[in-house]
C-alpha cells in the first residue's frame, strides 16, 4: 500500500498536548507518519496500521502524538489494560491472572449466564493475586445492594451495566470506583457520557454493543465508525474501556483504530458460557500484546 505524498511538520512544530492538537485540527482519524525529519500529516483509511507500511515510515494515530512528545522512550507507552470477564471458576481466574488479565469481572446480574453467588465470587477474589483488579457487574441491583455486595466480596471497581443506572443512583455507590457502562443504541448521544461524567465525577466508562434483549455478554460488536467517534470524543475527560465482539482474532485491530485505555471479553474466550477456554484467553492477551508492541515500534 503506497504512502500519500504530505508536507513535512518538524517536531518542534507538533502540538504539545491534547487541547492543542484539537485547536490546530488534528483529529483521531487522522494518522501520521514518523521519520526522521518530523511528523507528516495525511488522512487515511482506519484499516491502515503500524504493520502495513515499513517501520521506518510507521503509521499512528493523532492522540498518541502528545504521549510520543511527552514520552520518547517507546518502552514508556501505555499497555492496553485488559479484562476478563464473566469469571465463574477458580481455575479460570487463575489462567486469566497467569495469562498477564490484569482485570477480572464478576456478573451478579440473575439474567446472565455467566451470572455468580456472592460467595463464590467472594471465595475466588481471596486467592487472587496482588496487583489483579476485581470487577463487579451489577444490572438489576440498586446502589445500596452493590456497596454491600462490594463489600463482602471485596470487589474494587462496581461496574454498573444497565441504561437504568442514573448519575443520582452512581453517587450513592459507596467505597468503590464506578465504571458506567454506555451501549450506543438507537437513541443514544454521545454527549449522554461527558453530562454523566460532569454530575458525578465520574472518569471511568466501558463502551459495549446494544441489544435489546440482553445487557452485556452478546458476542456482538460496537460499528466501527462509531467506535471510533465514542473515543474520539470522550478521551479528554474519561478513561474508556472497548468492549462488545472482542475475541482473539479481532481485538488487536480494534485497538489500533480506537487506541481504548482497556478491552473486555466475555463471550469471546469462552468454550461456553461462564466457561474459559485456556487457549482462547492466553491468545487474547497475546493478541493485546502483539497490538501494544506494534503501536510502539512506530517511535
Amino acid at each position: 500500500m503506497s504512502a500519500p505524498k504530505a508536507d513535512a511538520l518538524p517536531l518542534g512544530d507538533a502540538p504539545s498536548n491534547l487541547r492543542d492538537a484539537r485547536k490546530r485540527g488534528w483529529k483521531y482519524t487522522d494518522y501520521y507518519v514518523k521519520s526522521q525529519k518530523g511528523l507528516k500529516k495525511r488522512l487515511t483509511t482506519p484499516e491502515l496500521s503500524c504493520k502495513a507500511l515499513k517501520l521506518d515510515d510507521a503509521v499512528f494515530p493523532a492522540v498518541c502524538v502528545p504521549l510520543f512528545l511527552a514520552c520518547p522512550e517507546p518502552s514508556l507507552m501505555p499497555m492496553t489494560k485488559i479484562k476478563i470477564c464473566g469469571i465463574t471458576r477458580p481455575e479460570d481466574a487463575m489462567t486469566a491472572c497467569l495469562a498477564g488479565a490484569d482485570a477480572l469481572g464478576f456478573n451478579f446480574s440473575s439474567s446472565s449466564p455467566r451470572s455468580i453467588s456472592p460467595d463464590n465470587a467472594r471465595k475466588i477474589i481471596s486467592q487472587l493475586p496482588p496487583l489483579v483488579t476485581p470487577a463487579g457487574i451489577f444490572v438489576e441491583q440498586t446502589p445500596d445492594e452493590i456497596s454491600d455486595l462490594c463489600r463482602y466480596c471485596g470487589l474494587q471497581v462496581a461496574q454498573l451495566h444497565s441504561d437504568s443506572y442514573t448519575p443520582e443512583q452512581a453517587l450513592q455507590v459507596r467505597s468503590t470506583k464506578v465504571i458506567r457502562v454506555f451501549r450506543p443504541g438507537p437513541d443514544f448521544r454521545i454527549d449522554e457520557v461527558r453530562e454523566f461524567a460532569e454530575i458525578t465525577g465520574c472518569n471511568s466508562f466501558l463502551f459495549d454493543a446494544y441489544n435489546p434483549k440482553m445487557a452485556g455478554g452478546t458476542g456482538q460488536a460496537i460499528e466501527s465508525s462509531t467506535a471510533v467517534e465514542l473515543f474520539d470524543r470522550t478521551r479528554d475527560f474519561a478513561w474508556a474501556l472497548l468492549a462488545g465482539g472482542l475475541k482473539p482474532d479481532n481485538v488487536g485491530a480494534a485497538i489500533r483504530l480506537v487506541r481504548p485505555w482497556g478491552v473486555d471479553t466475555a463471550s469471546g474466550v469462552e468454550s461456553a458460557p461462564g466457561i474459559k477456554d485456556p487457549m482462547k484467553v492466553r491468545s487474547f492477551i497475546e493478541a493485546v500484546r502483539d497490538a501494544d508492541r506494534a503501536f510502539r515500534s512506530c517511535f
